[in-house]
């Protein structure tokens, strides 16, 4: 399950500062392109539906909002403990209609919206002419890892968590790649980025997601957290000088995001090679190239903060 907050960032940023970083000299090889009829295997225009976010490369002005695309099991909780806790913010839901609709009437420039549902939250932004952008930044995981501790924490949580799952409690994680139980799981950021939630994906949803992804997106990885947050930090000019607030955060990227993202349940089933790793991958195809694209973006993003 995904879920929709809004949250209050530290204020004070400036234009000039939040301009700062390389946008003019870096390229992915978009920047130079317009806009463009964009469409999943449906056949859907989704370049109608994104408009509301910016493209990474362009400038960041004070009126820009932030917006953390949450990806469930990717240690996207983690970052969200991070604002809440080290960088006092507070979050509200946005997953009811009345919250979303009352932002996009009444837009917050000093606040960061977080969903997990990329077209709804784009949808709030750019309502009118003096409406703000939305900023995009996430945390991708591994494809394979997040799949098996997704499947670990439903079958082993209570009742009153949100991801318990009744139906995952006497399968086996084998039994549960191979059947059709929850099987938007799969290749759940592909699905996610090329709204394509009911039928078989294809390789032009997977070209959309690519080209979002590219984009809209500053690229957090979940194997290079640290450097993630450094780079999310100074994107959003939410640098703070404290030790204590550096403190904070490390406690968080380390013992934090270890308890988010791992399984005492799913350690030894996820070497790789191993019959089910591969299973596993094959499962996340698409999710897996759109994963090894999320890496070469993440390198050549690197450039913006030199």
């Amino acid at each position: 399950m995904c879920f929709l907050v809004l949250g209050l960032p530290p204020s004070g940023s400036s234009d000039k500062k939040l301009a700062q970083f390389a946008f003019n000299s870096y390229s992915t090889g978009t920047s130079n392109r317009p806009d463009f009829e964009l469409k999943n295997s449906n056949g859907e225009d989704l370049s109608e539906h994104i408009k509301g976010l910016a493209n990474v490369q362009d400038p960041v002005f004070d009126k820009d909002v932030p917006f953390f695309w949450f990806i469930p099991c990717s240690g996207s909780e983690s970052i969200l403990d991070i604002m809440s806790s080290c960088l006092n913010v507070m979050y509200l839901d946005i997953d009811t209609k009345s919250e979303r609709l009352d932002y996009a009437v009444k837009p917050r420039v000093d606040h960061v919206v977080v969903s997990g549902l990329v077209y709804q939250a784009s949808s709030i932004f750019r309502v009118s002419k003096s409406s703000p952008s939305g900023r995009t930044f996430t945390m991708i995981p591994h494809p394979v890892k997040r799949s098996v501790d997704a499947f670990h924490k439903a079958k082993f949580a209570n009742y009153h968590d949100h991801f318990y799952n009744p139906s995952l409690s006497n399968i086996t994680l084998q039994e549960w790649i191979k059947s059709p139980i929850e099987n938007n799981n799969f290749n759940l950021m592909t699905r996610l980025l090329s709204r394509n939630f009911q039928n078989d994906l294809t390789y032009d949803d997977l070209r959309s997601a690519k080209e979002i992804l590219e984009r809209k997106v500053l690229i957090g990885l979940n194997d290079e957290k640290d450097e993630s947050l450094l780079r999310f930090d100074s994107y959003f000019n939410w640098t703070s000088p404290g030790a204590d607030v550096k403190q904070c955060e490390e406690q968080y990227l380390n013992e934090g995001f270890h308890a988010h993202t791992n399984s005492p349940h799913a350690v030894e089933e996820l070497s790789e090679g191993s019959d089910i790793y591969n299973l596993l991958r094959s499962r996340s195809m698409f999710d897996m190239e759109l994963y090894a694209h999320a890496r070469i973006l993440f390198n050549e993003q690197s450039r913006y903060f030199r």
